[in-house]
């Protein structure tokens, strides 16, 4: 509770004394926290790499960065087959079963993740038959889509109220896919190098989910 701890300290004395022995209150609390400090961390990272890579890339390539950005962002809505909400909900309700529901979470992801490589794909080919940069460049990308199904992860880590942990992962491995497209940068990779920063990205991302779930799993 050390991120509450600190908040307390700014907070009025009759708020700090109604909060002070409600612990589940304060872990909510530190939760949303930690959701916010990862939103505001990646919109930084973001703005800051957008410009750089808009000034590298120039108005040609960075037009094929941001188009297949948006392509792909279109099609994962479909994939995410609105999974979260539910899956928090009945992780929290089904505790004792919590291991059948993420494996039924995860195929449906999954599926859905393919279906959105092959639609996707087909879909690239048919609007530009005859550019095969930009067919390379989304096809990475949807091979990058793939590793969503691991982000049911996420919604375990939402249940058990521990936010912390996708923070972290999450920030570490946006720091190195940020840090991966810095270097591309300064040594004047190819636009299909940014493309495979997002894979590495979301590789580490997983690992970073799979990693501190089952520690926190042991310890329980």
């Amino acid at each position: 509770m050390g991120i509450y701890n600190k908040l307390a300290k700014i907070l009025p004395n009759s708020i700090q004394k109604k909060l002070e022995n409600n612990y589940e209150i304060q872990k909510i609390i530190t939760n949303i926290i930690w959701v916010f400090g990862e939103r505001g961390i990646q919109f930084l990272l973001a703005i800051f790499i957008g410009v750089l890579l808009a000034r590298y890339l120039e108005p040609n390539q960075f037009g094929i960065y941001s188009f297949g950005i948006a392509f792909v962002s279109i099609f994962s809505i479909f994939s995410q087959l609105g999974l979260n909400g539910i899956l928090t909900r009945d992780l929290v309700q089904n505790s004792d079963n919590n291991d059948e529901i993420l494996g039924t979470a995860f195929i449906l992801r999954l599926m859905g993740c393919l279906i959105n490589l092959i639609v996707g794909l087909i879909t690239i080919i048919l609007l530009r038959p005859n550019d095969l940069e930009v067919q390379l460049f989304i096809f990475l990308l949807l091979i990058s889509n793939l590793f969503d199904a691991f982000r049911v992860i996420s919604c375990w880590f939402e249940a058990k109220v521990l936010s912390k942990y996708v923070f972290i992962g999450n920030s570490v491995s946006l720091l190195i896919y940020y840090g991966l497209n810095l270097i591309f940068v300064i040594l004047k990779f190819p636009l299909i190098a940014f493309a495979i920063s997002s894979i590495i990205q979301s590789v580490f991302n997983v690992i970073f989910l799979i990693y501190p779930m089952k520690i926190s799993t042991i310890k329980s």
